[in-house]
């Protein structure tokens, strides 16, 4: 007699496949930044060319206009690290552009607001259907 196994197949791997191409693809989406030297950052913003800033605790993000080789200009995204500057922000208001601040991510506040969500519908869900108990027997009357 031939036994065959019986391939079992969890929903969970199926929950984790998806989050995993959820993280790969906002990774891989994202447009790339330019890195650049604060020093850069600060000549960008004195010729008026830094469009908006986004200001984190570690680091600055935004927009700016830079000179492609052939003199063209084209608008692309920078980060740069974030040195501890008093004047910064009246610098930004002197020349215009739009700033703003961002808290820092933490992997446990991402994954948190992830799973507590999708736990709390999972046990009612399982609540749910232990109240229903089993339903009445195939071919019953």
């Amino acid at each position: 007699m031939k036994r065959t196994r019986r391939i079992t197949f969890s929903v969970w791997y199926l929950l984790l496949l998806l989050w995993g191409l959820v993280i790969l693809w906002s990774y891989l989406s994202a447009p790339p930044k330019a890195k650049i030297t604060y020093s850069e950052f600060k000549d960008l913003l004195q010729e008026g060319r830094v469009l908006e800033v986004t200001i984190g605790e570690e680091e600055i993000e935004g927009k700016a206009v830079f000179l492609g080789p052939q003199g063209q200009k084209q608008e692309k995204g920078f980060v740069t690290v974030r040195v501890e500057d008093p004047d910064l922000v009246r610098e930004l208001r002197a020349k215009g552009v739009k700033f703003s601040g961002r808290q820092r991510y933490t992997f446990l506040r991402g994954l948190l607001s992830w799973v507590i969500p999708l736990l709390l519908l999972l046990l009612f869900w399982g609540f749910l259907l232990r109240r229903m108990g089993k339903g009445p027997e195939f071919m019953s009357v």
